[in-house]
């Protein structure tokens, strides 16, 4: 089972699970279960990085996680600010898991069209990807 997750703060959840996609560990379901459900109960905690980092780690390993992408989904519109990358990844992690929210994917075109001089090169393949791969236009 392992230790309890209500230890650590938002931020400490989001480096846990960045750092268990990157090495690829994602045999032990009860382990993402659990990050799911922590993540969940906090993200009005969660701040840019903390959704970017979690929703890039389910979207790696390839874990769907319907509540906590709503969650990220909310969390995020209802920042002022989320940085160009933050944008960027998480609309290519939904987009890889095929979560198509219409709202979020106008709202995420909406904020990145407004400060397109902001993005890299990076950030604007990655929401191309991401538009492309669930077939949401992308306004001009």
């Amino acid at each position: 089972r392992g230790p309890s997750l209500d230890s650590f703060t938002s931020q400490g959840l989001a480096m846990l699970a960045h750092s268990f996609a990157t090495v690829g560990h994602v045999a032990n379901t009860d382990f993402w279960d659990r990050i799911d459900r922590a993540a969940t109960a906090r993200a009005s905690e969660l701040g840019p990085l903390e959704c970017s980092q979690i929703a890039w780690s389910f979207a790696t390993i390839g874990r769907p996680a319907d509540n906590l992408f709503r969650a990220i989904e909310s969390r995020t519109l209802s920042m002022d600010y989320v940085k160009p990358q933050g944008l960027s990844n998480i609309a290519w992690a939904f987009s890889m898991l095929g979560y198509d929210s219409r709202q979020f994917f106008d709202a995420i075109a909406q904020r990145s069209l407004s400060r397109l001089k902001d993005f890299t090169h990076q950030d604007i393949v990655m929401l191309v990807l991401a538009y492309s791969r669930i077939g949401h236009p992308y306004p001009e």
